[in-house]
């Protein structure tokens, strides 16, 4: 799953298949838990594991109308290949569109904590380091 945060939404994409366990999970019941964690190398003079963690609860539901889902798609595209040309990223997601499904997750809550702020919010030093 690649989710990425577009229109204060949490937005991830697969296969357009009517057995997809995420479709049908997401048609059964709408509730969603999302966790990321990302972790640093192990600290083994301190024992521990730096890491970072982020959990989402909310309710999913499969995009449908074509605009909106090709709206979705370019942002998408913009997010994790911002240096491809709009007009060559419009034409990879029409060769796609139709066999892909898009899921927009409507966040509730949000939840998280971390070991530490290094790696993953920059290289300011704090505490605790």
């Amino acid at each position: 799953m690649t989710p990425f945060l577009f229109g204060g939404r949490i937005y991830f994409h697969g296969t357009k298949n009517e057995l997809s366990r995420k479709r049908v999970n997401i048609q059964q019941n709408s509730h969603v838990s999302l966790a990321w964690i990302g972790t640093a190398p192990i600290k083994e003079d301190e024992y521990t594991v730096k890491y970072v963690s982020a959990v989402v609860a909310g309710h999913a539901r499969i995009v449908s109308d074509p605009a909106e889902k090709q709206r979705i798609f370019e942002a998408f595209v913009n997010r994790f290949v911002p240096s491809r040309p709009l007009d060559e990223a419009k034409k990879v997601i029409a060769e796609s569109i139709a066999d892909t499904d898009v899921f927009e997750v409507t966040i509730e809550k949000i939840s998280g904590k971390a070991k530490t702020r290094h790696p993953f919010f920059g290289t300011a030093s704090h505490s605790g380091k």
